[in-house]
This record gives C-alpha cells, sequence and structure tokens, in this order.
C-alpha cells in the first residue's frame, strides 16, 4: 500500500507491493519467525520497501538504496501494520522526522485507531491470526528443530505455558510437553503429555470439526450464536453490577457535595473542615471516574470479541482433505489448547483436553 500522493490522509493499493505483503503473512502463518522471513526474502531477490518505493518514484532520496536488505525489524513493522486491515492509526510517531536518540514509540493508548477508513488488502482473522502467533513467540529447541503447539499448550491449574522437552535418544524417552510452573515448583502437577499424543489428539478433533461444519453449517453457526451469546452474558454480568454500583455511588457524592456547600455557607462548617471533607469526597468521584472508563472500555471489547462462525467456516472451505498438522493448520485452526492433569477412572489413566479454536473458542459439538 502506498500514501495517495493527492491526499496524504489516504491508502491506495500498490498491487505490486502488495502481493508481498500477503506473502510475508503467509510465512508468518506457516511458521517462520521475522528472521527467517527477512532470510527467504533476501533468497528470492525481493525489493526491500525503501529500494522498492524508489524505484517506483515514491521516494525521492540521494543515498544508494541498491544494496540494502530485509531485516527483521522492517518484516516486524509491516506485520504490525493495521493500515494492511483498512484501518487508519493517527498520532503515530514518524521516527524519520525525529531525532532517533530522542525517538519514544507511543504506547497502544495513545494511538487513535479509526476502522475501514480505505480498502484492505489483509483480512482481520488473518491479521489476528498473525498477532496471536507472534504474541507467543517459538524458539529453537537444542536440536534445531521448533515444535508446531509451542506456545499453545496451557496448563489447567495454572494457566502457565507448556514447556518443550527434547526427545532423549539415550534413554529412549520421546518428546513431551509439561507445565512450565511444576518445573519451577509453584504448580502441584506436571500435566505432562506426549508431543505424538497431542498432535494426533488435535489431528483428530480438527478432522471431527471440519466434518460437522462441511455437512451440518447452518446447525453450526446456530450454535457459535448460542455460546457466543451466553459467554458474553458471563463476561459481562460482574463488570455490568459493578458499573451500576459505581455510577450510583458517584451521584451520591455530588449530592453529598452538594450539602456540604450549603453547610458552609449557613455557616455549618469551618473552611478547615470543609476544605478536608470535600477534598476526600472528590478524590473518590476522580476514582470512581477512572474505574467506570476502565469497566465501559472492557465491556466495549468484550463486544467486540462477539465469535464469528465465518471464519471457520471459511478456513474449511479452503483445506478439502486435512491429513496431516502442519505449522500452517496449527496456527489458522487452533487459538491454544488447555491440557489437564492425568487422573484414574476405574482403574484407566485419562487426560482431559480443552482445544480452542480460532473465532469460536472452545464449543462442545
Amino acid at each position: 500500500m502506498a500514501i495517495d500522493p493527492n491526499d496524504k490522509h489516504k491508502w491506495i493499493i500498490d498491487d505490486e507491493a502488495s502481493v508481498v505483503v500477503k506473502e510475508i503473512f503467509r510465512l508468518c502463518i506457516n511458521g517462520l519467525g521475522v528472521s527467517k522471513i527477512a532470510n527467504e526474502l533476501n533468497n528470492r531477490n525481493i525489493m526491500p520497501p525503501g529500494y522498492y518505493k524508489i524505484t517506483h518514484g515514491q521516494w525521492n532520496k540521494d543515498s544508494d538504496y541498491s544494496n540494502t536488505k530485509w531485516s527483521p525489524a522492517i518484516v516486524s513493522e509491516i506485520l504490525n501494520r493495521q493500515e494492511y486491515i483498512g484501518n487508519t492509526v493517527i498520532f503515530k510517531p514518524d521516527p524519520y522526522k525525529r531525532n532517533k536518540r530522542k525517538f519514544k514509540p507511543m504506547k497502544p493508548e495513545e494511538l487513535k485507531i479509526i476502522e475501514n477508513t480505505h480498502e484492505a488488502i489483509i483480512d482481520k482473522d488473518t491479521f489476528d491470526v498473525v498477532s496471536n502467533i507472534r504474541a507467543h513467540k517459538r524458539k529453537n529447541t537444542k536440536l534445531g528443530y521448533v515444535p508446531k503447539l509451542a506456545g499453545k499448550l496451557y496448563c489447567s491449574d495454572c494457566g502457565e505455558v507448556l514447556y518443550y522437552v527434547c526427545p532423549r535418544e539415550k534413554y529412549h524417552n520421546p518428546a513431551y510437553f509439561v507445565c512450565s510452573s511444576y518445573r519451577k515448583h509453584r504448580c502441584e502437577h506436571t500435566h505432562a503429555i506426549r508431543e505424538a499424543d497431542i498432535e494426533a489428539i488435535i489431528l483428530a478433533d480438527i478432522k471431527r470439526m471440519t466434518s460437522f461444519v462441511k455437512n451440518n453449517e447452518d446447525e453450526f453457526v446456530a450454535k457459535v450464536s448460542d455460546y457466543s451469546k451466553s459467554e458474553l452474558n458471563k463476561a459481562l454480568k460482574n463488570a455490568t453490577k459493578e458499573i451500576d454500583t459505581a455510577t450510583a455511588r458517584y451521584k451520591k457524592l455530588d449530592s453529598i457535595i452538594q450539602n456540604l456547600y450549603e453547610d458552609k455557607l449557613e455557616g455549618n462548617l469551618t473552611d478547615e473542615r470543609f476544605n478536608k471533607l470535600s477534598e476526600s469526597y472528590e478524590q473518590e468521584q476522580k476514582s470512581l471516574e477512572t474505574r467506570i472508563k476502565e469497566l465501559q472500555d472492557f465491556v466495549n471489547k468484550e463486544n467486540e470479541k462477539y465469535l464469528n462462525a465465518s471464519y471457520l467456516i471459511n478456513l474449511v472451505k479452503k483445506y478439502i482433505e486435512i491429513n496431516e498438522l502442519t505449522d500452517e493448520i496449527v496456527q489458522e485452526f487452533i487459538q491454544k489448547v488447555v491440557i489437564h492433569h492425568k487422573v484414574k477412572i476405574d482403574g484407566v489413566k485419562t487426560q482431559q483436553v480443552d482445544i480452542y479454536y480460532n473465532g469460536i473458542g472452545h464449543i462442545e459439538i
């Protein structure tokens, strides 16, 4: 995308550059980190943004950019840009117009985002999946292998991520995941599960889910809608109640402060006593204002999280048949997986696994 030369506040689609942007998002979903994506683009001899802009007349620079390369920082910036999903971000500082030593990135709350101001080249669901991937960075193991499920498995008790333990051929131990808090003595159980076992469970559940969606699309949409409303009501119940309580207290304080003024005018209250009481009540009001705003922001965000069945439906249509659990499948389908502790039922060890899908969460179907 490029800025319209006739209107600096408007974005226009650059068809050639948009292909590269889409490829960067695709590579990220396929499991590549920003460094590997940068290396891949350099190996393909794809022009980096600076050199591309100069050769296409979008920049008038005297410096020679012909030897520049893609870097992890450039890739990271592209993956973070909301302009690609049709939004405009304002109050964002321009690093090229400031002394780099003094430049400080603005905090998210200091930015104002205006949605759907221009045509998007990346759909919001894809952007959200990439954001989720980048929020849970994966690292190479000692064997140089990045597990598909790294950063996706969580402990049901403490909520911490499960660590990957490499296989040890010397002791014939297969690779497995274990609660990170247990290894630090902060969780009572290991919640351990073999890599092969959890991958088989997830693959089987994805097959079951996709089969149901293909054969019962209308029923699936109805189930997601009902579940979404139920979860939304649960999330908002306590927040709404606290907003009502805080609002009622705020109004009561208005009345109390008004009475204080009247008592002062009538001579029933000394100046010192009046100042002390009014300062205390006004401080409480400010605290209530802050809390009410926080709760209202929470309610607004929760309303925006209304579950989206169309994402999974479109994803199912994309794949004719799924026979292997690849990095791309994991990132596109799975939001997270909650692993419970193994228990014995009638002498048989069982382990509950809750799978949360992107767009719909954890729904029993």
